[in-house]
């Protein structure tokens, strides 16, 4: 995996540390080959160390690849030849090799090599008698291996809380498509199911209306198709006026007296596009589910209701489901926790109890005395 310029930066930088060591060689009272050796040994030690960080990611984008040991091998290589050369003083480059190892090696392995490196450089430097000269060496490897430690766990802390970021965001955008396809689509199927269940009770008697409500239904399924295109590209935006009026058309058609009261310029502009998504939702699951004969649809200036004189609703499914005050964490009441019977429709309460939350509506559904079902979705008044 190939780094971005921007990634070798820091590593780069570093690199300056390197000088001491180029002056040290060329300053000393050797043959001049061997002064030319020693400043190739430097420059390839810096060649090497940014190969390392340019062809290996860190560990945290996926597992080490092993080959990334011969990094460390050619470096020891190289550190080992220019002591050799110009003497101990050239440990003062193990520093860089821990520092690789913070960022190239996962964090245990790091801290054993670091560890390899420190007790390594204290047994070579007791072992030439150079201890009380050098003994700043163990010290140094020590601390820019802390420090690296310490930089590159935040950097990978970073990434880390990144990567869930965009999971997070990639199960959001799921959870968008689910709603979306469910609540468009649901509403213009169910019209279509009708319609075509109409059309062939009507083909031996009534053909000429059977025809147009067949025409009705391949106009349904031209409109499902741009709504599948509009979902997928994110453009699906309606007024609640037009969701009403599609209610309205589709409960017409099937027989049911729709009646509808206030101003939809009553709603906040904030929360139209919930509040539309909801109304087609509930709209849907009275076509679908509630065998009513009547439905009655109520915008005020703080909510808007919808009731129906159908079967009603189980239960469980009743309440405030949601509330402005929990909005973004776990808002759905205790009547909709847990699995619960897989009733028809459960699919759609839940996709508007999320709108309603998301949007910080206030969502309710209750039984009248009489019977039916009644849903209420309310707003703060800015």
């Amino acid at each position: 995996m190939v780094r971005e310029r921007r990634e070798l930066a820091l590593p780069a930088i570093f690199l300056v540390f390197l000088i001491p060591q180029v002056v040290n060689v060329w300053a000393s009272h050797d043959a001049w080959w061997v002064r030319v050796v020693g400043v190739g040994l430097v420059i390839g030690f810096a060649v090497v160390y940014m190969w390392g960080f340019y062809r290996f990611p860190m560990p945290v984008f996926g597992p080490p690849e092993r080959s990334v040991w011969w990094v460390f091998v050619v470096l020891t290589a190289l550190t080992g030849g220019l002591s050799v050369l110009v003497g101990p003083v050239a440990l003062a480059t193990l520093p860089f090799h821990v520092a690789a190892a913070c960022y190239l090696l996962r964090r245990p392995v790091a801290v054993v090599v670091a560890m390899f490196y420190v007790l390594g450089v204290v047994t070579v430097l007791r072992g030439l008698g150079v201890w009380d000269e050098l003994s700043f060496i163990p010290w140094l490897v020590a601390g820019v291996f802390a420090g690296n430690f310490v930089l590159s766990s935040v950097f990978i802390g970073d990434v880390r809380t990144m990567q869930v970021e965009q999971e997070l965001a990639v199960t959001r955008e799921r959870e968008r498509l689910a709603r979306d396809v469910h609540d468009s689509l649901g509403h213009t199927l169910t019209v279509v199911s009708i319609k075509a269940e109409l059309a062939s009770r009507l083909v031996s008697s009534q053909p000429e209306r059977a025809a147009r409500e067949l025409v009705e239904v391949r106009d349904h399924v031209r409109d499902a198709l741009s709504q599948v295109r509009d979902v997928v590209t994110g453009l699906t935006h309606h007024s609640i006026a037009d969701h009403v009026s599609a209610l309205r058309y589709s409960m017409d058609g099937a027989g049911l007296d729709v009646e509808v009261t206030g101003s939809m310029q009553g709603v906040p502009q904030r929360v139209v596009e919930s509040v539309g998504w909801i109304v087609r939702e509930a709209g849907t699951n009275v076509l679908r589910h509630a065998r009513a004969s009547r439905c009655t649809i109520a915008v005020t200036s703080r909510d808007l209701t919808i009731t129906d004189n159908g079967v009603g609703i189980p239960a469980h499914f009743t309440g405030v489901l949601t509330s402005p005050v929990a909005a973004g964490s776990d808002t759905m009441s205790a009547n909709m926790r847990g699995p619960g019977p897989q009733l028809p429709g459960r699919h759609g309460i839940t996709s508007m109890t999320q709108r309603a939350a998301d949007a910080g509506l206030t969502l309710t559904i209750t039984v009248p005395a009489g019977g039916g079902t009644t849903l209420t979705v309310g707003w703060d008044i800015p």
